[in-house]
């Protein structure tokens, strides 16, 4: 049987993980609600979309840029929290490419495995890929131009 934590241990942890839950949400809120909005798009029943005027390859562009936003606002929160020397550091370069890549692929095998109007595509999730990593380096090039635009 599973060893149970007093309560006053257990009391403990949820005062030190709440705190941190709450600085995380702050920080990212805006990444956190693009994720959501993600979510809805790739999961809501295709037909919602109907009314939408479509062309060539919309599909693709639309998923490149949700997910470039979405790795260019995380570029962005991160270097307004940690700064930007630390953001340098190539360890926080898989971080913030690898959570838009990783939620697009979860996206994908949710629209093929949860959804009965939408399936899932390795050429969503590729493209999904592309748009994080551009993302990701447009934010590396242009966000420090910026920023210290701003603090001059």
């Amino acid at each position: 049987m599973p060893e149970t934590l007093p309560l006053e241990k257990s009391s403990d942890l949820m005062n030190e993980i709440h705190p941190k839950i709450i600085a995380f949400v702050r920080y990212y809120w805006i990444s956190i609600l693009i994720a959501i909005v993600i979510s809805y798009l790739s999961l809501a029943p295709g037909d919602e979309f109907s009314r939408i005027p479509s062309f060539p390859n919309e599909d693709k562009a639309v998923h490149f840029l949700m997910y470039f936003g979405l790795a260019f606002v995380i570029f962005g929160n991160s270097i307004l929290h940690f700064g930007i020397a630390t953001m340098q550091q190539r360890k926080w370069w898989l971080w913030m490419i690898g959570i838009p890549v990783i939620w697009g692929g979860c996206m994908e095998l949710l629209q093929q495995y949860c959804t009965t109007s939408r399936s899932g595509d390795w050429m969503d999730e590729l493209t999904n890929t592309l748009g994080a990593i551009t993302g990701f380096f447009v934010g590396r090039w242009i966000l420090p131009i910026i920023l210290k635009r701003k603090l001059t």
